[in-house]
């Protein structure tokens, strides 16, 4: 699943993004992964950052895996200072939602999931 946050993120707004991400896995079939699309996120308050490595944790232990992507340099310098990287796990950033599509494609593929779902095995 791709969802696109469309503001920067700061403590005021932070229950949203946790609201929508929680509404949004807990509908329909199971999501494996869910890419933040920070296209629209230019700056990053500590607070949100604190609320974001919770948010990951949380989707960890309902086996989704957090992971963001066009995450402009300035963001992830902030990110990076907050310690988000390791939180979200080795492999967190990608610069396209569609890089982190064929990401998620490729990982399914690797552990055998996809088997049987299309006529290339995704």
């Amino acid at each position: 699943m791709i969802y696109r946050f469309g503001t920067s993120l700061y403590f005021a707004n932070t229950s949203k993004l946790v609201d929508d991400v929680m509404t949004l896995i807990g509908h329909g079939g199971p999501v494996r992964w869910l890419i933040l699309d920070c296209t629209a996120i230019e700056d990053i308050d500590y607070t949100a950052s604190v609320v974001l490595a919770r948010l990951a944790e949380q989707l960890r232990q309902r086996d989704v895996r957090l992971a963001l992507s066009t995450v402009l340099e300035p963001l992830q310098r902030q990110l990076d200072r907050y310690g988000i990287g390791p939180a979200l796990g080795p492999g967190c950033y990608y610069g396209t939602p569609t890089e982190a599509l064929d990401a998620f494609h490729a990982a399914r593929e690797v552990t055998g999931s996809g088997k049987g779902e299309g006529t290339d095995g995704t």
